[in-house]
Formats: structure tokens, C-alpha cells, sequence
């Protein structure tokens, strides 16, 4: 499997969330941004309104630093174990490659999974990149055990679980 590259866009980013007739002005959050501002500023020519959170303030600071000052793209600087905002007021969360880095920094990934499905309003949708197949098969092990339900998409060299609330 093949990470982001910067500066390359997503599409089969761009044609799950067409799939899953997001509407304009969704709420979406990506948890785990690092530096990665492509994620966000496609969201964000999507008509979204987009959220992105990273537990590492020098993250988010080169972060910042690589956003275009005109980008409606909203930066917090929080830990996915606590997320930040109101229960059931968020659209969609997207995962870019970022969920093996939790346990890496100390979370745990179950909790992180109960905080997602909090924020997310009915028929929400967590949608992950992974690096991996096997990757895939746990995280979509552990989505189902927290209420979701699962579907795992493979397509080129892209593998996604996709969660439904």
C-alpha cells in the first residue's frame, strides 16, 4: 500500500464520500493531519466544512505553515481520545493514514473509536486509509464491536474500512 503523497490528490477519497451522498456543508474532521494539508483542502473544495486535529503541536504548527491563508480549513491542536466537540455534530471523520499512530502515541484506539462515534451524528461515517489489508481487518473488528457497521473497500492500491454509525 501506498501512503499520501503531498501535494496528490485523493480520489478515492473524493468518490466515497460521492457514494455516500455527503451533502455540501457536511461537517467533516480529520483526526491525525500531521502536515498533510491536501486532505483538507480537498474536503474543502468539496463544500465541506472541514475540521482537522492533530495531538502534536509542532504537527500543527508546519501544518499552519503549509495552509493557504484563504483555506477554510478549521486547526485544533487535541487529542481523538477527548475530541472537542458537541455529541452527534459531525458528518463524517477521516482517518488519512493516521490510525496506526495512536497507540504510537500512547492512545488507545478503542477509546478513540468511542469518542468518534459520539461526535458522529446518526448515519455518520468514519472512513480510514490503511496501510495494509491485515491493518484493515482490525480496525474493521473494532469498529464493528463499537456499533458500526463495516464495509471494507479495496480498490488499486488503496485500502479503506469505511464505518456507518
Amino acid at each position: 500500500m501506498m501512503p499520501f503523497e503531498v501535494g496528490v490528490r485523493q480520489p478515492l477519497l473524493t468518490k466515497i464520500l460521492s457514494e455516500l451522498g455527503l451533502p455540501s456543508g457536511a461537517k467533516v474532521l480529520e483526526v491525525g493531519c500531521g502536515t498533510n494539508v491536501d486532505t483538507a483542502l480537498e474536503l474543502s473544495e468539496l463544500s465541506y466544512g472541514v475540521f482537522v486535529l492533530d495531538v502534536s503541536e509542532t504537527q500543527i504548527r508546519e501544518y499552519k505553515e503549509k495552509l493557504n491563508e484563504d483555506a477554510d480549513v478549521h486547526v485544533l491542536i487535541a487529542d481523538a481520545q477527548a475530541l472537542p466537540f458537541k455529541s452527534e455534530s459531525l458528518d463524517c471523520v477521516v482517518f488519512y493514514y493516521a490510525f496506526d499512530w495512536i497507540p504510537i502515541f500512547g492512545g488507545k484506539s478503542d477509546v478513540v473509536v468511542g469518542e468518534v462515534f459520539k461526535v458522529l451524528k446518526p448515519s455518520g461515517v468514519l472512513i480510514s486509509f490503511e496501510y495494509w489489508e491485515r491493518g484493515a481487518e482490525s480496525r474493521a473488528a473494532l469498529l464493528r464491536a463499537s456499533g458500526f457497521s463495516v464495509k471494507v473497500i479495496i480498490e488499486e492500491d488503496e485500502v479503506v474500512v469505511v464505518g456507518r454509525k
